[in-house]
């Protein structure tokens, strides 16, 4: 409990400052390694709406703005990004600049990471300093809107006659990644890159240690790992004792991906504002690391990078993003590994794959007229297909929507790619209450502390210490 107080008092801190790490420059070049295959499993997305025009009352007067107003106006804009993701934004701004028939000037701005991005953004809140337009993770816009009202409703500047959409480029965009920027009425954000959360699994490894398909289920994950973990712990190498499983990760997707694979949901229900971890499947998660340890199936790394450990085969699997792709490539290329891996969901009861997807997303912040509706037109043109495509290209991205989809299909057969383009349909969006900034961090800590309960130590006390802090966490005025 002391240390869930801690995190509790340091969120509190650190309000307006996301928990995601800085994102790792990208290589450019390509891995000459052949791309990885594998026959993938289906995972069940959760349904969402397909997006439409939603019927606005009369025009706002900040719309009310004439073509000619808008020359010359500037547009600072403000990312997380860093390496190729930034380089792109970059290049896409000064195309912006170039070609745009009313003369605004877009600047980018790169914080190196969405904690920093954060930091400056209270320290810009309070000298009245704010940037018109800013990619930044959902739940973090969440936050923000939530706590300091700084966004645009972009739903009156989507419906717009002349400014909008229009409903075919609406369409475009994929439901599931749509409705995460969606808060009540309001539209808080447009997607404008998406990662996917799964497991990258060494297949060549598997196959040697008698296994021929995907772990799709928990009992086959733990039969894998743990025939993994007891390979290296009876080797003639002693530096591999205490490996060889699953490199533990307690990040909060991974945990909520566990919790998935159980079938929980600990998200607030419609209308209310609690989360709800006191459910028996949220135990069932959480005990499937203590499993796991007490197995010796699971360990902790000592770096903070997974690369070199999976291409030496320390470890069978660990947790990862599509930006790990090209980056293991390259490690693997580095080791002269011949070993096939991909990527793969979190296995589950049911053997339907679990495969989160969360990402940053565009949003206007509040000012003049004139800034908010530039803002917009530099939003409305970055999100379509072709914009998309190149910083999917630079991010290593699930296209955000079908226009983008297909201009990457002609790279179907290109590494990472034919991994990525068919997971689009299979992912699962994150849910982005506001609380969830701060609830994460919390969820992250308890799956820490079950891995270091003591014998005797009670899974439910941690999961009852969890409840009471994500209850504190939401309750009205908590900053």
């Amino acid at each position: 409990m002391r240390r869930l107080t801690l995190i509790f008092c340091s969120l509190l801190i650190f309000l307006l400052a996301s928990c995601n790490a800085p994102i790792a420059p990208a290589p450019t070049e390509q891995p000459t390694a052949a791309a990885p295959t594998a026959t993938r499993r289906p995972a069940t997305a959760t349904p969402t709406p397909s997006p439409t025009l939603m019927p606005t009352s009369a025009t706002p007067e900040y719309l009310l703005v004439q073509s000619d107003e808008l020359r010359g106006v500037k547009v600072v804009l403000w990312t997380p990004w860093v390496g190729s993701p930034d380089s792109e934004m970059q290049a896409l701004a000064a195309a912006f600049n170039r070609q745009n028939e009313w003369g605004i000037q877009v600047e980018v701005r790169s914080l190196g990471s969405s904690m920093v991005l954060g930091e400056e953004m209270v320290l810009a809140v309070e000298q009245q300093t704010t940037p018109q337009l800013v990619i930044a993770p959902d739940e973090q816009l969440a936050r923000w809107e939530e706590m300091r009202d700084l966004l645009v409703d972009l739903q009156p500047y989507i419906a717009h006659d002349l400014w909008g959409l229009g409903e075919e480029h609406l369409q475009d965009f994929n439901p599931a990644f749509w409705s995460q920027g969606q808060a009540g009425e309001s539209r808080l954000s447009i997607p404008a890159t998406r990662t996917a959360h799964g497991l990258i699994y060494n297949q060549t490894w598997a196959g040697e240690l008698g296994f021929d398909n995907l772990p799709a289920t928990i009992e086959a994950f733990h039969a894998q790992v743990c025939a993994a973990a007891k390979v290296n712990n009876t080797s003639n190498q002693p530096r591999k004792y205490g490996t060889g499983g699953w490199l533990v990760s307690t990040a909060p997707e991974t945990t909520l991906s566990w919790l998935a694979a159980f079938g929980a949901d600990p998200f607030p229900a419609e209308g209310e504002a609690d989360y709800r971890f006191d459910q028996p499947e949220v135990a069932e998660g959480l005990s499937f690391y203590r499993r796991l340890k007490q197995d010796g199936c699971l360990w902790e790394g000592k770096t903070p990078t997974p690369y070199d450990y999976f291409a030496e085969r320390f470890a069978l699997i660990y947790s990862g993003t599509l930006q790990d792709l090209r980056l293991q490539a390259h490690v693997q290329e580095r080791f002269e590994s011949e070993d096939q891996w991909v990527f793969i969901p979190y296995p589950s009861e049911s053997g339907e794959g679990v495969v989160f997807a969360q990402g940053e997303a565009y949003a206007i912040l509040n000012s003049s007229p004139e800034e908010q509706l530039a803002a917009w037109l530099v939003l409305r043109w970055l999100s379509l297909p072709e914009q998309q495509t190149r910083l999917a290209l630079a991010d290593l991205s699930l296209p955000i929507g079908a226009g983008a989809e297909k201009l990457l299909r002609n790279r179907a057969n290109d590494f990472p790619w034919g991994v990525i383009l068919p997971l689009a349909g299979e992912v699962r969006p994150v849910p982005n209450p506001a609380s969830w900034a701060l609830v994460q961090s919390v969820l992250q800590d308890a799956a820490w502390q079950v891995l270091r309960l003591p014998d005797g130590g009670q899974i439910e006390q941690v999961i009852a210490d969890l409840e009471a802090m994500s209850q504190e966490l939401t309750q009205p005025g908590t900053e």
